[in-house]
């Protein structure tokens, strides 16, 4: 591996840390909790996905997507499925098949970032820095899951890992 890849390695290792950090730390100052419900246990009443001006700019349909979960103990699911009604990112073809966890990191108006912090029970765990990472095409994703546009075709790989830069 040649020293600008070393390098663009460490760089996005940073970058997710960053990105982790600040969501579990505007997570805790927004009181949202771990699975999208508000402090009193509410779904998120003054939020909603399907009015997300994010979500509704989403492709409305994709095909033959490819969602592998690696739970990072020797434990591996596959699905194949199609995406429809602009849930065509990666956190809608991972909520599609699984149970998930997430926080929300509200933005201006009616716009949010999801950050997965939790996948059929098993969850991050920062004092061993273990968090869900995900990858589309083999490539590692630097933007939120819910942010992200699948297109036909791709393969989502979610794994329980430590960050990029730590492997």
């Amino acid at each position: 591996m040649s020293d600008s890849d070393k390098k663009k390695l460490v760089g996005y290792g940073l970058f997710l840390i960053f990105i982790v950090i600040g969501a579990v730390f505007l997570g805790f100052y927004l009181n949202d909790s771990q699975d999208g419900q508000d402090s009193n246990g509410d779904r998120n009443s003054n939020y909603s996905w399907e009015t997300d001006s994010n979500h509704l700019s989403k492709t409305e349909k994709v095909s033959n997507i490819t969602i592998i979960v690696d739970f990072g103990n020797g434990t591996i699911q596959e699905w194949n499925l199609n995406l429809m009604d602009h849930y065509t990112t990666p956190f809608d073809a991972l909520n599609n098949k699984c149970d998930v966890g997430y926080d929300i990191q509200k933005l201006g108006g009616n716009s949010a970032l999801f950050y997965v912090t939790g996948v059929n029970g098993v969850h991050e765990d920062i004092s061993n820095n273990m968090f869900w990472l995900y990858y589309v095409n083999d490539n590692y994703a630097t933007t939120a899951s819910n942010a992200y546009q699948l297109e036909d075709n791709d393969v989502v790989r979610w794994v329980y890992s430590h960050p990029v830069s730590d492997q």
